[in-house]
């Protein structure tokens, strides 16, 4: 469907949870490289959305190597926050997420990381959620060429998926947005 859009490159993205590295690693990277082949023409990233130590979803793009499977394995296995069964508590705070950017920073193919809807967990106009200005500033601080932004939609439109209230399809101007 990329190609057909006119798009030169895409990364599909799934949500994490306990040992979804190991589902990322052994059934979903063997459909990737399948969908490689059909469309070469496509720059197709392999990636996901993070379950961030201490904070929102975030994007994890990983640069198109020989190893990218093996970079997010080591990534999302050592460092997300719902990957670890039983659940760690550990694996959910801001020291966490400051040491995942720094491993990340370190490494010879550096991945990105842009955070997700920061202010879905907001309770009102002027307050901050589970994001925070000063966390933003200190991630960009660890890894500057790895913590690259985020992106402002607030959040979830699955919900007329299952049945909830949230998300739906909304238009701004001429362009709709799902």
């Amino acid at each position: 469907m990329a190609k057909s859009f006119g798009l030169s490159w895409v990364m599909c993205t799934d949500h994490g949870g306990p040992t979804h590295s190991k589902v990322n690693l052994e059934l979903a990277y063997p459909d990737l490289l399948k969908s490689r082949g059909p469309v070469p023409e496509v720059l197709q990233f392999w990636g996901m959305e993070f379950d961030a130590p201490q904070m929102d979803h975030h994007t994890l793009m990983i640069p198109q190597r020989n190893n990218e499977a093996q970079l997010l394995y080591d990534l999302e296995s050592r460092y997300a926050k719902l990957d670890a069964f039983p659940s760690d508590p550990s694996r959910d705070t801001e020291a966490k997420m400051v040491e995942f950017l720094n491993y990340a920073n370190n490494m010879a193919s550096k991945p990105l990381v842009i955070a997700h809807h920061a202010s879905r967990s907001a309770s009102g106009l002027g307050v901050w959620g589970r994001d925070t200005p000063r966390e933003f500033r200190n991630n960009q601080d660890a890894a500057p060429t790895v913590y690259v932004g985020f992106e402002g939609a607030p959040g979830h439109r699955a919900g007329p998926l299952n049945g909830g209230a949230r998300g739906g399809v909304w238009q701004l101007s001429d362009t709709w947005w799902l």
